[in-house]
């Protein structure tokens, strides 16, 4: 199941937008759940609940209040990885949009051209993704990382702190012996012994 999030003041967007993404989809044989939102602040509060609740985000850049890139920054300094497709009549923000690691630029006026190739990237990028990632419950809830976002793991206890290389710690309670078998050491990390003299 792949979860879409299409975010676009305009409601009529947000319709034609959501009938493209389910052709598309049934098209390829692929779930998925469609959430519509018409303001960027609603985005940003779901994925502060829940970062894991949407696969893409199809974002609208001209919006009152926040506008997409305004969301999309938000999104950024928050770590959260969600693909952003910007789904745009705003041409000239393409550069500006590039800040915050958008997968795909996609233009409103041939939108019946882009989306589908778009879409068909994000999708794969997503199972390779998933394939590649492990799934954790921490303190704060489920969530999935990837090895190589690990920097490295320290056992407390019952438990083990993961530290990320953005920064982030997450405690889970298991065994050390437990996550090394989700991960692929030896082509992730380097084995290596501390002596206390």
């Amino acid at each position: 199941m792949i979860r879409v999030a299409i975010c676009d003041d305009e409601k009529e967007c947000q319709l034609h937008i959501q009938k493209q993404v389910l052709t598309i989809f049934e098209k390829l044989n692929e779930t998925i759940e469609t959430y519509l939102y018409g303001d960027g602040k609603e985005v940003i509060r779901t994925l502060i609940k829940d970062e894991n609740v949407m696969d893409i985000l199809l974002l609208d850049i001209n919006m009152p209040g926040l506008s997409g890139i305004q969301v999309a920054k938000a999104i950024r300094e928050r770590n959260i990885s969600i693909l952003i497709i910007f789904v745009s009549a705003q041409e000239q923000y393409v550069f500006e949009s590039i800040k915050y690691q958008p997968f795909r630029f996609v233009r409103k006026s041939t939108i019946n051209r882009e989306l589908e190739p778009a879409l068909i990237a994000a999708i794969g990028n997503i199972h390779m993704q998933n394939c590649m990632r492990i799934h954790i419950k921490t303190e704060n809830g489920k969530m999935w990382i990837a090895p190589e976002d690990i920097l490295y793991c320290e056992t407390l206890g019952r438990k083990v702190k993961i530290y990320m290389k953005n920064g982030y710690k997450y405690t889970v309670n298991k065994h050390l012996k437990e996550i090394k078998e989700q991960i692929d050491i030896d082509k992730h990390f380097y084995k290596f012994i501390v002596a206390v003299l």
